[in-house]
């Protein structure tokens, strides 16, 4: 069993199945509409990277009163505009804020990031801006995704356990490896299955390790407190 522990900047202990085919403002912060998810900046404390992400403030948010935050984490192929799409409705209706990073790879392009350390810290990093500029309730902090955006969801719970309070994954990996083999030599899924390969840095016999530590399976553990 693996467990890794990586800290971001600011101190935070910092079967993909062939559904991947399916994946086709604060209290100092500047004003926005509240209708609408709007876009922000960020700098990776990984890597220094560039990234981006959407945030949404509900209707009557009162920078007074702390409210949950939900977390939503795109698919293979997809971005921040539609992992955010996918849930700012229904937190609007519960006043809760919603965000959605566009998680981005340590080898590919940001679709194809698969639950790498460096999106790991883009949710993290994400989490630190919302804390910073709105009133979130950090004992009520969601995680959700589907297909990559639940292997981003699963890895994000297992390897920061304390700082969400419940993760809701829909079709996504526990095993990276072993759904290579299952893309691999496939007529309609060779090109996932080339994507993992460029985003691994090789095959699971030429970078085993890589494909483990992005594999939920081995940090199944750190999960036991997570309701999920």
């Amino acid at each position: 069993m693996m467990h890794e522990t990586t800290r971001s900047a600011g101190g935070r202990p910092t079967s993909l199945a062939l559904s991947l085919a399916i994946v086709v403002l604060s209290r100092a912060a500047p004003v926005h509409a509240l209708d609408e998810p709007f876009r922000i900046d960020l700098v990776s404390s990984y890597d220094g990277a560039p990234t981006w992400s959407m945030v949404h403030v509900p209707d009557g948010y009162d920078p007074l009163v702390p409210v949950p935050l939900v977390l939503s984490c795109h698919g293979m192929g997809g971005d921040a505009h539609s992992a955010i799409d996918g849930v700012y409705k229904q937190t609007n209706s519960r006043g809760w804020l919603a965000v959605a990073p566009h998680t981005h790879g340590e080898r590919s392009d940001g679709q194809t990031s698969l639950a790498a350390r460096a999106a790991q810290h883009d949710l993290i990093d994400l989490i630190d801006w919302m804390v910073e500029n709105y009133a979130v309730d950090e004992e009520r902090i969601y995680l959700t995704g589907a297909s990559m955006g639940g292997l981003q969801s699963s890895m994000s719970a297992a390897k920061y356990p304390h700082v969400f309070a419940a993760a809701w994954e829909w079709m996504g990996p526990a095993d990276v490896e072993e759904i290579w083999y299952e893309l691999d030599g496939s007529l309609l899924f060779q090109e996932l299955a080339d994507d993992t390969v460029i985003e691994c840095g090789g095959t699971p016999d030429e970078q085993l390790f890589e494909y483990r530590r992005r594999s939920p399976a081995d940090f199944a553990m750190n999960l036991r407190t997570v309701p999920f």
